[in-house]
Protein backbone atom coordinates (compact mmCIF):
# COMPACT_ATOMS: atom_id res chain seq x y z
CA UNK A 1 0.00 0.00 0.00
CA UNK A 2 1.47 3.25 -0.75
CA UNK A 3 2.38 5.94 1.66
CA UNK A 4 3.12 10.17 1.55
CA UNK A 5 4.64 10.27 4.24
CA UNK A 6 6.23 7.41 6.61
CA UNK A 7 4.28 6.27 9.93
CA UNK A 8 4.72 3.88 13.14
CA UNK A 9 7.63 1.86 12.80
CA UNK A 10 8.87 2.71 9.38
CA UNK A 11 9.55 6.45 10.82
CA UNK A 12 11.38 4.68 13.53
CA UNK A 13 13.64 2.89 11.25
CA UNK A 14 14.40 6.17 9.52
CA UNK A 15 14.74 7.77 12.35
CA UNK A 16 17.00 5.67 13.45
CA UNK A 17 18.89 5.11 10.60
CA UNK A 18 19.35 9.13 10.73
CA UNK A 19 20.86 9.27 14.11
CA UNK A 20 23.57 6.64 13.19
CA UNK A 21 24.14 9.49 9.98
CA UNK A 22 24.35 12.32 12.08
CA UNK A 23 27.15 10.75 14.74
CA UNK A 24 29.20 10.14 12.22
CA UNK A 25 29.05 13.48 10.79
CA UNK A 26 26.46 13.62 7.96
CA UNK A 27 22.99 14.79 7.11
CA UNK A 28 20.23 13.07 7.72
CA UNK A 29 17.99 11.75 4.78
CA UNK A 30 14.78 12.93 3.93
CA UNK A 31 11.62 10.99 3.50
CA UNK A 32 10.82 10.34 -0.13
CA UNK A 33 7.61 9.31 -1.27
CA UNK A 34 8.46 7.27 -4.07
CA UNK A 35 11.09 5.62 -2.47
CA UNK A 36 8.90 5.00 0.45
CA UNK A 37 6.24 3.85 -1.95
CA UNK A 38 8.78 1.62 -3.86
CA UNK A 39 10.23 0.06 -0.54
CA UNK A 40 6.63 -0.61 1.31
CA UNK A 41 5.42 -2.74 -2.06
CA UNK A 42 8.61 -4.70 -2.26
CA UNK A 43 8.83 -5.28 1.46
CA UNK A 44 4.62 -6.50 0.47
CA UNK A 45 6.10 -8.65 -2.32
CA UNK A 46 8.89 -10.13 0.19
CA UNK A 47 5.97 -11.49 2.57
CA UNK A 48 3.42 -12.59 -0.01
CA UNK A 49 6.11 -14.38 -2.11
CA UNK A 50 7.52 -15.65 0.84
CA UNK A 51 10.66 -14.61 -0.75
CA UNK A 52 14.34 -13.28 0.52
CA UNK A 53 16.25 -11.94 -2.27
CA UNK A 54 16.74 -7.77 -3.69
CA UNK A 55 15.75 -9.01 -7.07
CA UNK A 56 12.53 -10.29 -7.40
CA UNK A 57 11.05 -13.71 -8.14
CA UNK A 58 10.54 -11.80 -12.10
CA UNK A 59 13.55 -10.82 -11.60
CA UNK A 60 13.25 -7.36 -11.43
CA UNK A 61 15.69 -5.08 -9.36
CA UNK A 62 15.59 -2.62 -6.79
CA UNK A 63 16.35 0.11 -9.70
CA UNK A 64 13.42 -1.43 -11.60
CA UNK A 65 11.12 -0.89 -8.67
CA UNK A 66 12.55 2.64 -8.14
CA UNK A 67 11.69 3.43 -11.71
CA UNK A 68 7.94 2.06 -10.85
CA UNK A 69 7.72 3.99 -8.46
CA UNK A 70 8.44 7.18 -10.00
CA UNK A 71 12.19 7.40 -8.85
CA UNK A 72 13.67 7.79 -11.79
CA UNK A 73 16.29 10.77 -12.24
CA UNK A 74 18.71 9.24 -9.31
CA UNK A 75 21.98 10.04 -8.95
CA UNK A 76 22.80 7.37 -6.79
CA UNK A 77 20.43 4.35 -5.30
CA UNK A 78 20.95 1.67 -2.74
CA UNK A 79 18.86 -0.81 -1.00
CA UNK A 80 19.14 -2.42 2.47
CA UNK A 81 16.58 -5.57 3.58
CA UNK A 82 16.13 -6.90 6.83
CA UNK A 83 13.71 -9.92 8.06
CA UNK A 84 13.04 -11.64 11.03
CA UNK A 85 13.49 -8.56 13.12
CA UNK A 86 10.67 -7.18 14.81
CA UNK A 87 12.14 -3.66 16.42
CA UNK A 88 13.08 -0.76 14.49
CA UNK A 89 16.31 -1.03 16.74
CA UNK A 90 17.00 -4.37 16.21
CA UNK A 91 17.17 -3.67 12.69
CA UNK A 92 19.38 -1.04 12.97
CA UNK A 93 22.01 -2.65 15.11
CA UNK A 94 22.09 -5.64 12.37
CA UNK A 95 22.38 -3.16 9.33
CA UNK A 96 25.37 -1.27 11.27
CA UNK A 97 27.17 -4.43 11.97
CA UNK A 98 26.98 -5.22 8.33
CA UNK A 99 29.97 -3.96 6.33
CA UNK A 100 27.82 -3.56 2.99
CA UNK A 101 24.85 -2.16 4.59
CA UNK A 102 26.49 0.20 6.91
CA UNK A 103 28.18 1.97 3.87
CA UNK A 104 25.09 1.78 2.33
CA UNK A 105 23.33 3.86 5.61
CA UNK A 106 26.67 6.18 6.24
CA UNK A 107 27.09 6.93 2.52
CA UNK A 108 27.47 10.43 1.96
CA UNK A 109 25.96 10.53 -1.82
CA UNK A 110 22.27 9.55 -0.18
CA UNK A 111 20.28 12.62 0.76
CA UNK A 112 16.80 10.58 0.56
CA UNK A 113 15.32 7.52 1.83
CA UNK A 114 12.15 5.61 2.07
CA UNK A 115 11.35 2.21 4.44
CA UNK A 116 8.50 -0.26 4.39
CA UNK A 117 7.59 -3.25 6.56
CA UNK A 118 5.40 -6.09 6.14
CA UNK A 119 4.47 -9.20 8.32
CA UNK A 120 3.39 -11.93 7.51
CA UNK A 121 2.53 -15.02 9.55
CA UNK A 122 3.78 -18.23 8.53
CA UNK A 123 6.51 -17.15 6.14
CA UNK A 124 10.22 -17.66 6.50
CA UNK A 125 10.55 -14.61 8.26
CA UNK A 126 7.32 -13.15 9.18
CA UNK A 127 8.86 -9.70 9.35
CA UNK A 128 10.04 -8.16 6.30
CA UNK A 129 12.17 -4.81 5.79
CA UNK A 130 13.15 -2.73 3.18
CA UNK A 131 15.09 0.58 3.39
CA UNK A 132 15.64 2.44 -0.31
CA UNK A 133 18.47 5.06 -0.43
CA UNK A 134 18.89 7.54 -3.26
CA UNK A 135 19.59 10.57 -4.53
CA UNK A 136 18.02 12.78 -7.14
Amino acid sequence: MPRDAPSGVNEQVLALVNEQRVAHGLQPLAYNEALGNAAQMYADTLASANHWSHTEPDGSTFEQRAASAGYTRWLFLAENLAAGYQEPREIVDGWMRSPGHRANILSAEATEAGVGHAYRGGTRFGHYWTLEFGAS
